[in-house]
């Protein structure tokens, strides 16, 4: 197995701790920081191959120190009063979704850039599309979630489960693209 498949490897296994699996509605099975771990030490082996993964290596402490702070923030709820861990839960949600639509794009156009220096056009429109869609459908999500918990609650509530699905299944299609340059990274270097 080379260097560059390990390291899409690494990522697509990162990835995956994105994917939220909560025990009694607190406890993350799958911690995001263990993820971005994995991610950062992938991002240190790519960052020779395209710029963007450069970039995204040097944006890794912000993403590691928030979801650091979300692994921990259930442990510290108690220390403040519910309001303000209210406010806390909030701002920290949208940072981490600004975080991780940022950091998707920068780990899809960087395999754009790996795939367009191999002359895979095939992969590179794949990752690009992949990148925009998972940036539009989080945020667009986030914005009617945000706009119902302020006018509907119950609606709000309803629509929890399906953009939680949605959430999923855009980050198994990023997920999927990892898994596409792994195996694209193992033929070339046959």
């Amino acid at each position: 197995m080379n260097q560059e498949q390990q390291a899409f490897k690494r990522i697509l296994w990162g990835l995956v701790f994105l994917i939220d699996i909560r025990l009694w509605g607190v406890v993350d099975v799958l911690p995001d920081v263990f993820g971005m771990l994995l991610v950062l030490k992938s991002l240190t082996e790519l960052q020779q191959t395209a710029p963007s993964f450069y970039r995204a290596k040097r944006f890794m402490p912000v993403v590691i120190v928030l979801t650091g702070y979300e692994f921990i923030g259930p442990f510290v709820a108690g220390l403040m009063g519910e309001q303000l861990w209210l406010w806390s839960a909030i701002v920290q949600s949208i940072a981490i979704l600004a975080t991780n639509i940022y950091l998707i794009w920068l780990l899809t156009s960087g395999v754009r850039e790996w795939a367009n220096g191999k002359s895979l056009l095939k992969l590179a429109d794949t990752a690009k599309r992949r990148g925009m869609f998972y940036g539009a459908i989080n945020l667009f999500g986030t914005i009617i979630m945000l706009a119902f918990s302020i006018v509907s609650p119950p609606i709000f509530k309803a629509l929890g489960q399906p953009m939680s699905f949605l959430y999923v299944v855009t980050t198994v299609m990023i997920i999927a693209l990892f898994k596409q340059a792994a195996a694209i990274a193992a033929e070339n270097n046959k």
